[in-house]
């Protein structure tokens, strides 16, 4: 600018092209010249009396809200990773082993599903034109048991990685701010 200096926070720096601060009062500054900016250095805040503690722990515990934001997982993404394709769910919510069973079972239900379908073919017979061949598919008890299976295991499986997102969370929750989330 012109020599002045800002205090702030950075809360979003796009390289080149723009730089948004947070100033200390709250407002917020975005500088959509890079060349306007001489330097940035972080500065190290030293509480000087309890009112400054306070306003520190705030921007403290800001910091960790934006941090937990930032890093927790969606339960719901999660479901449909797992709907959609066994144990990406649980890689999601950083568990891929315990998803591995979850995966080879629906295989196995899907291969029990297609050794029960059987194929028919059925001629029907002229005398002046051509033969018509007719195929029609059966489904046997092995393909509707295939079926019950792997609908099952799917909602066993979005059931229990949607959990394992929510217990991620938590211990996230825990990890940032050293205490039990509320509900």
């Amino acid at each position: 600018m012109n020599g002045d200096v800002l205090r702030g926070e950075i809360i979003e720096n796009v390289f080149n092209d723009y730089i948004r601060i947070e100033l200390q009062d709250g407002s917020i500054i975005k500088f959509i010249n890079y060349k306007e900016i001489d330097r940035i250095s972080r500065e190290i805040v030293e509480v000087a009396d309890e009112s400054d503690g306070i306003e520190r722990r705030m921007i403290d515990n800001r910091n960790k809200s934006r941090r937990y934001e930032n890093a927790k997982k969606s339960p719901s993404n999660a479901g449909l990773y797992a709907f959609f394709i066994s144990s990406t769910g649980h890689a999601y919510a950083g568990n891929w082993e315990r998803g591995l069973p979850f995966l080879i079972l629906r295989v196995l239900s899907g291969l029990v599903m297609i050794s029960g379908i059987e194929e028919e073919v059925e001629i029907v017979e002229y005398n002046f034109f051509p033969d018509e061949y007719y195929t029609y598919y059966e489904y046997t008890t092995s393909y509707y048991m295939g079926l019950i299976a792997a609908l099952g295991l799917t909602l066993i499986e979005i059931n229990d990685v949607m959990e394992m997102t929510r217990q991620y969370n938590q211990n996230l929750y825990k990890e940032i701010f050293e205490e039990e989330p509320t509900n």
